[in-house]
């Protein structure tokens, strides 16, 4: 274990009462957070939006990074302005800059959404999913330089459910997020303040996802193909061409009537569908759509 070091000779003092804190965020992750909070009684004194069009109204003060090359020192000025001991971030569109959690005594952390150290990086919900696994969770970890790296405070667990998608993942996340935090709080606030530092090794990541990322491919299995599905359900759906027309696939299922998918270990039938020209169809009525009976690759 590793105690986190006095700062000024000052953190013990400070955990005497609860921490004045921050809280950094995008719309989902940070409503979790702060329905929680709020819940409990233990409202930030600052919350911090990335954009403008991310901004929601917040019974505390709050300000808008935005795109300003001056943005770093005006997070800077406001954390000392507001008096903020810790803060904690909740999905962000890029790194936390070491000017930012450098200013308040007990540092920042971040609310990650995975069992780190496994899937470090800006999309764990769809990668979780695309992959397999039965179990993931939120990871509350000190910031540092390295990316997604920092000594770990707490892990919550959750297993995956069988039909779990992309979209119910991430609201089941931004839940556990608020309760993590509050956790965190907790413990910061009784001064046990213990983090472990993360396993090294070669674990999955979680990069950003694109358009090759969410493309269908027959070399998938059965299982594969259903897990990349509910991956892109409803963010993105899974890319294929249905005779002349492209689609998105949101649905696939065993059996039944509908387009046909190609796999590596046997087929599938499309369930649910956004087709080019047509909007969003099921079984049959695709097919006939498309004049085509069979799902192919996209370019």
């Amino acid at each position: 274990m590793i105690r986190l070091p006095k700062r000024d000779g000052g953190i013990r003092k400070a955990l005497k009462k609860p921490p004045r804190y921050a809280l950094l965020g995008l719309p989902g992750p940070l409503n979790g957070v702060l329905n929680a909070v709020l819940s409990a009684g233990k409202p930030p004194s600052l919350v911090i939006f990335a954009r403008d069009a991310d901004r929601f109204s917040v019974p505390c003060p709050s300000i808008v990074v935005g795109e300003a090359k001056e943005k770093e020192d005006v997070v800077r000025r406001r954390l000392i302005q507001e008096r903020i001991e810790t803060f904690f971030v909740a999905g962000w569109e890029w790194k936390i800059p070491e000017s930012w959690y450098s200013v308040p005594l007990l540092g920042g952390w971040n609310v990650h959404p995975s069992l780190l150290p496994r899937y470090r990086g800006h999309n764990p919900y769809f990668w979780v999913l695309a992959r397999g696994e039965q179990e993931t969770g939120v990871t509350i970890h000190h910031l540092t330089e390295e990316f997604d790296a920092g000594p770990i405070l707490l892990r919550k667990r959750i297993p995956i459910e069988k039909e779990e998608t992309i979209g119910r993942l991430w609201n089941r996340l931004a839940l556990l997020g608020g309760e993590a935090v509050l956790e965190a709080l907790e413990k910061i606030a009784c001064g046990k303040i213990e983090e472990t530092p993360q396993e090294r090794g070669d674990f999955p990541r979680a990069p950003r996802v694109g358009i090759e990322e969410t493309k269908f491919s027959k070399r998938w299995t059965r299982e594969e193909t259903k897990n990349r599905v509910r991956a892109g359900n409803p963010f993105y759906g899974m890319l294929a061409r249905l005779g002349g027309l492209r689609m998105k696939i949101f649905g696939v299922k065993e059996g039944g009537e509908g387009p046909e998918v190609p796999c590596r270990d046997g087929k599938l039938v499309v369930e649910l569908a956004e087709l080019e020209g047509w909007g969003f169809l099921s079984g049959a009525r695709l097919r006939d759509a498309a004049d085509s009976g069979v799902v192919s690759e996209i370019d």
